[in-house]
């Protein structure tokens, strides 16, 4: 089945019983049943106005089977195929290897997307045969229709994304909604692309290049823009023009014109970055870098995850060219298709972005919440952030900035523009309040920092009785919240004063500062509050810029070690890159506050000692540390 015709063919064969597997007894219908149902379903959806999706599913088995182990095999992938469809979806096989499915109750878009990655996942586990495990690999061709595309329609067109995923294959999915086009054949279809496509890459119909806001969760402000591609309007969506190209060859061509236009706007705000997409495949083709300029600085690339597959090495070789030239690295529709964390650990990005898929109704959805918190940890456990995409609640962006989210896009912050969109006020106060809120939580505060690094810091402060063992604490500690430097000063000067006791980098130990010279400090002693500077805040206090500055660090988290208003000491965490803290960390920090009190007792001068710390931990005056402490390891 290789030209659009042949495959109509194919199907209306299907149509009159051609062929029929549902007699190999695997307990589903074959083709003919599969599209009598469909057209059934499309029917319906026609009546009700409701989108309908169409999956084509292909199965490959690396090893040759013989005739009794592929029948094992096929009875396999049928069980987990129908433990993994809803009761509510259609099941066919459509021939030896390839399967149908319809999504006809919630054919939308979304629902696909998680539909195809549920296979994905499902398919992870090898497949039993005859007494021992084979890995099945597979491929999946979405169609969602809701013009009223009929059934031969909608399966033909499942069938073009099936094969495109598996020229990129194995294991990727590739969705297509397509426009009806009065049902013309394929070949016909492809011959009106081309010219279309033609038309926009020679200048003759225009290519707009749109953006989108990206939001920073940490401080409210625009850290970014998303650069979107808009063709002619009526025309099939931005997504479908981009397969379509590709199916015909004019792929790289179309997003190299896309991504010249895009970096062409050269009036972006100041300190914001420029996001342009790019496939695998384009990224590997000459049309790509010739558009590119010599320094990519401010610019990321998003790469679809479900793509990352196939020609590991040059696609590495690239990526690396892109860093070397100062470009980042960011992995899209992260959770809607299944590159798995092995294909993000072979690229390392410094960003990755959740599908709407993922995101949506997450407040509400435990499931989507345990997997949206367990990527954005391993994001955290790799340096990368975290971005969910297609915001389109308060509750929702509430939701990713409490699982630690760096970024948030979305209709709700701010929609694609010709100029550069601000974000949503609302949105931005949203997390400004929010993380004053986390600043000054000082007790009875609900946090998920309970892993195992959490567990080795507290051991770890709990043994506690040298300098040397507190140095390895605050190492811990500096790796656990990202920053270059964490240091312990003790109240001193009966609460006058902050003396510097330990740190995890060197220092001059035993510096002194007056809280009176120092007012922010002193209202994190006094209140309790966590308090945050970066060197590029405006209102940022000048006694702490003072000192942070010369020493090379831009961003500082201060919290106080043991409960106000008789706090034991002052935690200081400094970055050398300029970075806020999202809740997540802040949360964190609170509880590596409250391990590190019952510490104090073996690190604090006698004098510093105050009653309550005797009473609670015994007077051990002569086990006390000293604040001179020498020059750490």
């Amino acid at each position: 089945m290789n030209g659009g015709a042949n495959r109509v063919a194919s199907w209306a064969q299907v149509a009159t019983g051609g062929f029929d597997v549902a007699a190999h007894g695997f307990g589903i219908g074959g083709p003919s049943f599969f599209l009598d149902r469909l057209t059934h379903a499309v029917a319906r959806a026609n009546r009700n106005g409701h989108p309908i999706a169409v999956l084509a599913l292909e199965v490959c088995v690396s090893e040759d089977l013989d005739p009794v182990e592929w029948a094992d095999c096929a009875q396999g992938v049928v069980r987990r195929l129908r433990a993994t469809v809803r009761s509510a979806d259609t099941l066919a096989s459509l021939d030896d290897t390839r399967f149908g499915i319809i999504l006809e109750t919630t054919g939308s878009r979304g629902e696909a997307l998680a539909a195809a990655a549920r296979l994905m996942v499902a398919f992870e586990v090898p497949i039993a045969v005859a007494g021992s495990k084979r890995p099945v690999d597979v491929n999946v061709g979405v169609a969602i229709g809701a013009n009223g595309e009929p059934a031969l329609l909608l399966l033909e067109c499942a069938d073009d994304a099936l094969r495109v995923a598996r020229y990129y294959g194995p294991n990727r999915f590739e969705i297509v909604e397509p426009v009806r086009a009065n049902g013309a054949p394929s070949e016909e279809r492809d011959t009106q692309t081309a010219a279309e496509i033609r038309s926009i890459l020679e200048g003759q119909r225009e290519l707009r290049i749109v953006v989108q806001p990206i939001l920073d969760l940490r401080t409210g402000l625009v850290a970014g823009y998303e650069a979107l591609a808009r063709f002619p309007e009526g025309s099939r969506p931005p997504d479908q023009w981009f397969l379509a190209a590709h199916r015909i060859g004019l792929g790289a061509q179309l997003e190299a014109l896309a991504i010249r236009d895009a970096i062409a706007r050269c009036d972006r705000p100041t300190g914001t970055y420029l996001s342009v997409n790019v496939s695998p495949s384009a990224l590997l083709s000459d049309e790509v870098w010739a558009v590119l300029p010599e320094r990519l600085d401010g610019l990321v690339f998003e790469i679809t995850e479900h793509e990352l597959i196939a020609r590991h090495d040059e696609i590495a070789a690239a990526i690396r060219m892109l860093r070397s030239r100062g470009a980042r690295i960011a992995v899209d529709d992260a959770g809607s298709g299944y590159a798995g964390l092995q294909q993000l650990m072979r690229l390392h990005p410094e960003l990755i972005k959740l599908d709407r898929a993922l995101i949506e109704g997450i407040h509400q959805d435990r499931v989507k919440g345990a997997l949206a918190n367990a990527i954005a940890r391993f994001a955290e456990s790799i340096g990368a952030s975290v971005c969910g995409e297609g915001i389109e609640c308060r509750d929702e962006l509430d939701e990713i900035a409490e699982l630690g989210f760096t970024y948030a896009q979305g209709y709700w912050i701010g929609r694609p523009g010709d100029a550069w969109p601000e974000a949503r006020p609302e949105a931005s106060d949203a997390c400004r309040v929010s993380v004053e809120v986390a600043l000054r939580v000082t007790h009875d505060f609900e946090t998920q920092a309970t892993d195992r690094r959490m567990a080795a810091i507290a051991s770890s402060a709990a043994a506690i009785r040298t300098n040397d063992d507190a140095i390895s604490t605050l190492d811990l500690i500096s790796r656990e919240m990202n920053a270059e430097h964490v240091c312990l000063s003790a109240i001193i000067d009966e609460g006058r004063a902050v003396q510097t006791l330990l740190a995890n980098e060197s220092f001059d130990g035993g510096r002194i500062f007056p809280l009176e010279s120092h007012p922010l400090t002193a209202r994190v002693l006094r209140t309790g509050q966590m308090i945050q500077v970066r060197v590029s805040d405006p209102i940022a206090d000048a006694a702490e810029l003072a000192w942070m500055v010369p020493d090379g660090y831009r961003g500082l988290l201060m919290a106080p070690v043991g409960v106000p208003p008789n706090p034991t000491a002052l935690l200081e965490i400094c970055c050398r890159a300029e970075r806020p803290w999202n809740r997540a960390e802040i949360y964190r920090a609170r509880v590596i506050c409250q391990i590190l009190a019952p510490a104090m007792v073996w690190l604090l001068p006698a004098s510093s000692a105050t009653a309550r710390d005797r009473a609670r931990f015994g007077d051990r005056g002569g086990d006390r540390l000293s604040p001179q402490v020498p020059q750490n390891v």
